[in-house]
């Protein structure tokens, strides 16, 4: 028997909780999956799964198990990469949490790029605009803005997060464009309900700060509404550069106010702060981590 394969199938049918979705997730027939679970139980001399035809929970053999099978598999893909060549050693399925919007704009469209350079890679994107646990949900990584707390969290800083005041090109062609933040009393704002205090916009410039009382018509507690309304030239927002990096770059929208931003935040991808990180896991990391370096969008403004 091949032991590495039967961790592999072991693990995935484990966190996938079905034999059904394992065996579609790793290419393979549903009685293959089942065999190679039994054979591993037969080598083990335990039982690893209690099986209904309604539900497949991990026996208390099985939960001590699974997490040296994690391990030992690690160690595998650990040993394969140091030898590999041009990403050759890195495979398997990296699970990643995000936002919604933020997948949406600018997670999913990184995933051809990805998964391209390491052909042996895949990827689970779950959107959730509230954080999972990262354990309990068997994710390998969340990418958040900010601090999450959890003292088993490690994060990394891979971006930052520069809201500035955008304006679609209509509505600026029907508006005197304000050459100072005090000059946004006199127009129709979109306020944000997901800020604190949507009708104070907090701006600086270098050392210098302005909180702005701004007013408006629409405001919602969607990005994407936001963003729409925008763009339909209905005013001026305060939103996160990334929210509109099409229209900044064709030109149907454009920053104004240079130099005034709200203050930079720091955009994390968390692991669980295990002592040996799947290199799978870190190889997704450094990707995201060099693409946000060249995004203007989501590099930090001050460099």
């Amino acid at each position: 028997m091949d032991l590495l394969s039967a961790f592999r199938v072991f693990v995935r049918v484990s966190d996938a909780g079905s034999f059904s979705i394992a065996a579609r997730e790793l290419g393979l027939t549903q009685p293959s999956v089942s065999r190679q679970v039994s054979a591993l139980e037969a080598h083990l001399g335990v039982s690893l799964l209690h099986r209904t035809t309604r539900s497949l929970t991990l026996t208390d053999d099985g939960r001590v198990f699974l997490g040296h099978a994690r391990t030992t598999l690690e160690a595998a893909e650990r040993a394969e990469s140091a030898v590999g060549k041009h990403g050759a050693g890195v495979h398997g399925l990296v699970r990643i949490s995000a936002a919604v919007t933020f997948g949406r704009v600018v997670l999913a469209p990184l995933m051809r790029p990805l998964l391209e350079r390491y052909p042996g890679l895949q990827v689970d994107l779950r959107l959730d605009d509230t954080p999972q646990d990262l354990a309990q949900d068997a994710i390998d990584l969340a990418i958040r803005v900010g601090e999450l707390g959890g003292a088993t969290l490690v994060g990394r800083r891979i971006g930052w997060i520069t809201p500035a005041v955008i304006g679609s090109a209509s509505y600026l062609a029907q508006h005197p464009e304000p050459l100072q933040p005090e000059e946004l009393a006199q127009h129709d704002c979109i306020l944000l309900n997901r800020s604190p205090h949507p009708g104070v916009w907090h701006l600086e410039n270098g050392a210098e700060t302005r909180d702005i009382p701004v007013t408006g018509r629409f405001r919602t507690d969607s990005l994407e509404a936001g963003r729409a309304a925008l763009n339909s030239g209905l005013g001026l927002a305060l939103v996160s550069r990334w929210l509109m990096r099409q229209e900044l770059s064709d030109g149907s929208a454009r920053a104004i106010l240079p130099g005034w931003h709200s203050p930079r935040v720091p955009l994390y991808a968390y692991h669980l702060g295990q002592r040996n990180m799947a290199p799978r896991t870190r190889t997704v990391i450094d990707f995201l981590l060099d693409a946000f370096k060249a995004d203007p969008a989501l590099a930090d403004v001050r460099s």
